[in-house]
């Protein structure tokens, strides 16, 4: 399916009458004030690891990517965010967030682990920016989580369309609900990599990064409370960009335009 034709239909679905989660909203869409000031939620924390050799992985897994495999590391961590949710009762929604990091013994000097804006109207939301998103269907707590949408990486900035909560299909006696998303980003360690592979070895410069997902619930709390069937695909991948190669015996690197995919 073209990519202009899932858009239109995410954008159809965010415009159609509300009956899940925002049902019972209170219409003061009219109100002239909206500060979006107000209902800020601030987090400053610090964290220190100390172990004789590397950091086990039980120290540092499981936290967006914010860890270090150095013996001893830490880090001082601040951010600043306004939830979507402040605006349940209004049809629509702003939300926004800055998490900043100053770390100990990491391979960065400073870390932006989160930077976004978002809008929902209805179910939709478009969030533009990195921010942190749990598994779906999975268990977040565990180290052994997924392998290809998992928490163990920092934020990819990208341009995101979802429904982010099930929503309740006007088909099927209320039985059938959905969600998914929709995102396009790029990657951002470059400078990680040069200094990983010393430029001697395979890396990629200018990759981009692409994942979708849907996820489809049946269920009707109504009728029967404690049963439901979850089920979904997820989607994701890494394309464009410039790949290098291992240089030969002259020196010279061998370079495949946009084939990281």
């Amino acid at each position: 399916m073209r990519l202009q034709t899932i858009i239109y239909i995410i954008m159809s679905v965010m415009s159609l009458p509300s009956y899940a989660q925002y049902t019972g909203q209170t219409n003061v869409d009219g109100e002239k004030h909206h500060n979006l000031t107000q209902n800020l939620v601030y987090c400053v924390e610090t964290q220190g690891s100390f172990s004789s050799g590397k950091t086990p992985l039980w120290l540092n897994a499981n936290k967006y990517g914010l860890s270090s495999l150095r013996k001893n590391n830490g880090y001082l961590r601040g951010s600043i965010c306004r939830p979507l949710s402040k605006d349940s009762d209004r049809h629509w929604g702003i939300g926004y967030g800055i998490d900043l990091v100053v770390p100990l013994n990491y391979t960065s000097k400073f870390v932006v682990q989160q930077a976004y804006g978002e809008m929902r109207w209805h179910h939709g939301v478009l969030t533009i920016g990195s921010k942190e998103y749990p598994m779906e269907l999975k268990n977040n707590s565990l180290s052994s989580g997924s392998q290809t949408l998992g928490i163990n990486a920092r934020p990819i900035p990208q341009v995101r369309i979802a429904l982010p909560e099930y929503w309740t299909l006007p088909i099927g006696g209320r039985w059938l609900h959905m969600k998914g998303h929709i995102a396009y980003g790029w990657q951002t360690d470059e400078r990680w990599q040069h200094d990983f592979t010393s430029c001697n070895h395979k890396y990629a410069d200018d990759v981009k990064f692409h994942s979708k997902a849907g996820y489809l619930k049946i269920g009707n709390k109504e009728k029967i409370k404690h049963w439901s069937l979850e089920l979904g695909l997820e989607m994701a991948t890494l394309y464009g960009g410039t790949a290098y190669g291992e240089p030969d015996a002259s020196g010279n690197v061998r370079i495949w335009q946009g084939e990281t995919g």
